[in-house]
């Protein structure tokens, strides 16, 4: 069997990475707490702890769901109240940011990931948030092909053009407005599924039920106790198929392609 431990052994880099990750995690977990704010661990993170006990070995990121109704909850005290060292990036606090999600990112690092703009504001270590809410599949799609326009431009070097941010801002609250009327048509057709927020860049195909998560499980990820879809097994075939087996070396996903750690931590 192949020794997966050589991709983040205990002080190598990506082993650090993991640790402020998994930091970032429990203080976002206190918050949660304080506030009574629901999540569960998401994507990779979940199928890390269910598969390895904590992280993929070669995983360099992190993330966390939350209903619709608790993200804004959250974002909306954060904002307010942050926690000390770190900030919250969306579109409020980041203008070059326009995913549907949020991070919680370190104020003591530089993580420059693959595919991540230049143009951000904040480019710490962070940990994703992503936000469910139910929807039609169909409204799903359409506000990736809507969306696709702010994710080219913010990663594109005529971004830095004031015509083109003015352009930007103006085209993500005109998205917004779109994703009010899916909203609203999506609750007045009582829409079933259980989807990543509009504007998430990830497709309708990962659909799910509200009664795969709630009420909430428990499980253990790098020995501590972090809220869980009650339905892992349901949860994790639907967004993963063959979730137990190990994927070949070329299909092992890394985000980062630069860190600077700017303490001593």
């Amino acid at each position: 069997m192949e020794d997966l431990s050589k991709y983040n052994p205990e002080g190598s880099e990506l082993r650090v990475i993991q640790l402020r990750m998994l930091d970032i995690l429990l203080k976002i977990d206190a918050f949660c707490k304080q506030y009574g704010i629901n999540y569960w661990l998401e994507g990779g993170t979940m199928l890390g702890a269910v598969r390895h006990g904590g992280f993929i070995p070669w995983d360099d990121d992190l993330d966390i769901g939350m209903d619709r109704r608790d993200y804004l909850k959250f974002k909306k005290l954060f904002l307010a109240n942050p926690i000390s060292g770190f900030h919250l990036q969306c579109h409020k606090t980041d203008k070059a940011y326009v995913a549907g999600y949020a991070k919680v990112r370190e104020k003591s690092s530089i993580y420059i990931e693959n595919n991540e703009t230049e143009h951000y504001k904040y480019n710490g270590i962070y940990v994703d948030i992503f936000p469910y809410e139910e929807s039609f599949p169909i409204f799903i799609d359409c506000s990736i092909f809507i969306h696709r326009v702010l994710f080219l431009l913010t990663r594109s070097k005529i971004y830095g053009c004031f015509f083109i941010k003015l352009f930007v801002n103006i085209y993500f609250y005109f998205t917004q407005i779109v994703y009010w009327v899916f909203r609203f048509f999506s609750r007045i057709c009582r829409a079933k599924s259980y989807c990543y927020t509009y504007g998430s860049w990830l497709s309708s195909k990962l659909k799910y039920e509200k009664k795969y998560f709630f009420p909430l499980g428990i499980i253990n990820f790098e020995g501590r106790e972090f809220p869980c879809p009650c339905d892992k097994d349901t949860y994790l075939k639907v967004h993963y198929g063959e979730y137990m087996k190990i994927p070949a070396k070329s299909s092992r996903r890394i985000h980062r392609s630069k860190v600077i750690l700017l303490d001593n931590k």
